[in-house]
């Protein structure tokens, strides 16, 4: 007799046919850089949903400024600015810094808007760490656009990463190294509309992982011996 493992499977198969009706993302976090003033210059660096956190990388600093063509609408709209500060050199690196829960979530996407100014040619790299920024990992290089337009809604799909769902602080970065020195205050790169989305994922407590697992061995073993 093999019932008691056989219902160990089924309950799997039940749970994989029931994950595989959530095909619907849920928005895990946003920024959106917006404040209710009606100002473009004036913005916020907290997310409007999820809890979350954003640091400057090297020695750039932030400031606010028009989204005008962005995936951003209505006039309360911001967006990003991350600013090199003079005398910055050559090979300097320049980003932000995104720090964000998913727990309770799986098949993690982000998406998220960026323009270079015309003056900028800082090519930049998409990098995520799933262990608090002990490791990156890099996800996408983008070139300066030579109009100097937005590139909207740019897809990162972390589905694949095990270690992006459930992660108590995911982080990610978009990042750039200076190939030149710079005399005056500049605007390198500016962000807008940084989407974090993912599919509800249930989070087991360690002492329940255990206890399952045990469960499937006595299954196992009772199957073992009845045979």
């Amino acid at each position: 007799m093999i019932k008691p493992l056989t219902g160990v499977f089924s309950a799997v198969l039940l749970g994989g046919m029931l994950a595989s009706t959530q095909a619907a993302s849920f928005v895990v976090g946003v920024w959106d850089f917006d404040t209710f003033d009606s100002d473009a210059a004036t913005g916020t660096l907290f997310t409007t949903d999820g809890t979350g956190q954003l640091a400057a990388v090297g020695n750039g600093s932030f400031e606010f400024g028009s989204p005008a063509g962005s995936s951003g609408s209505g006039p309360d709209n911001s967006a990003l600015h991350l600013l090199a500060p003079a005398g910055s050199e050559a090979g300097s690196q320049i980003g932000a810094d995104f720090g964000l829960s998913t727990l309770g979530f799986q098949d993690i996407q982000i998406t998220f808007d960026f323009r270079h100014p015309p003056l900028s040619d800082l090519p930049i790299r998409f990098e995520y760490s799933i262990d608090d920024g002990n490791f990156w990992t890099e996800a996408a290089l983008y070139s300066p656009r030579d109009d100097g337009s937005w590139a909207n809604s740019n897809l990162i799909n972390l589905g694949f990463e095990f270690g992006a769902a459930n992660n108590s602080n995911l982080r990610f970065r978009v990042v750039g190294d200076m190939s030149s020195a710079l005399g005056t205050d500049t605007v390198l790169l500016e962000l807008d509309g940084v989407t974090v989305t993912g599919q509800p994922s249930a989070v087991p407590e360690p002492t329940a992982v255990v206890m399952g697992v045990g469960l499937v061995l006595l299954a196992a073993g009772r199957c073992f011996v009845r045979r």
